[in-house]
């Protein structure tokens, strides 16, 4: 992901953004691993977004199935849940031959979504997909899985000023012990996460000034002229 790229201490976090079974190059193994010390965090990213005739519809069914179809289970294909569920069945279950070699030795797997939706960091919404992830995954003998972690690219975004000088890890270990049922929404369990709007994005304002000026270039905008007895 570009934001671990641009902001996340290297020391820390080791970003594989490019990330594919070395019996078969066409193979991913999921979207973004993020290698910190002996620990690999497989993370899928989710990019749907919930409509608001079921976000706001009350009808617990509807919400259930967007859940279960862009987050759980897909429709024709996996998604979120299986697809982690299937990249660590496959680590975990082949020889060391298979796996890029940054991936071999590691015995710790901490499994995350991120969603382009708030929900992904809402009420009570990670403890349903860790429920199903428990459901579908494997005992992995010899490794370290901890329940899946679901998180909005919000959240990741206000994490990381918390990030230039931490490890993922260590934020995604302190939201899961502050909150070991994982109803609470991930900023009310993790001191880490920024109130309020991202600091530190300093490249973030770098692209909002370059995109500002080729508007104003583009659409010639001016300031207004003052009228004639106006104030101000």
């Amino acid at each position: 992901m570009w934001l671990f790229e641009t902001y996340a201490s290297t020391e820390h976090n080791k970003v594989y953004s490019i990330t594919k079974y070395e019996d078969d190059p066409k193979k991913q193994i999921c979207d973004i691993i993020i290698v910190c010390g002996s620990t690999a965090i497989l993370i899928e990213a989710k990019l749907a977004t919930c409509r608001a005739d079921v976000r706001y519809s009350g009808d617990y069914k509807k919400m259930r199935k967007f859940i279960e179809d862009r987050l759980v289970c897909g429709t024709d294909r996996q998604v979120g849940v299986s697809q982690l569920v299937n990249a660590l069945n496959n680590i975990t279950g082949s020889p060391a031959s298979a796996l890029p070699e940054w991936l071999r030795s590691i015995r710790k797997f901490i499994p995350v979504i991120v969603t382009k939706d708030d929900i992904g960091s809402s009420w009570v919404m990670n403890a349903y997909l860790q429920k199903r992830f428990k459901q579908q995954k494997k005992k992995y003998k010899g490794y370290t899985v901890t329940p899946v972690v679901s998180m909005s690219i919000s959240t990741l975004e206000r994490s990381m000023k918390a990030l230039t000088e931490l490890s993922f890890e260590t934020i995604l270990e302190d939201r899961m012990h502050e909150d070991k049922q994982l109803t609470r929404p991930f900023e009310a369990a993790s001191k880490y996460v920024q109130r309020g709007v991202a600091g530190k994005l300093s490249v973030h304002m770098e692209v909002l000034q370059k995109l500002s000026d080729e508007v104003i270039k583009k659409y010639e905008v001016k300031d207004p002229t003052p009228q004639p007895g106006s104030v101000g």
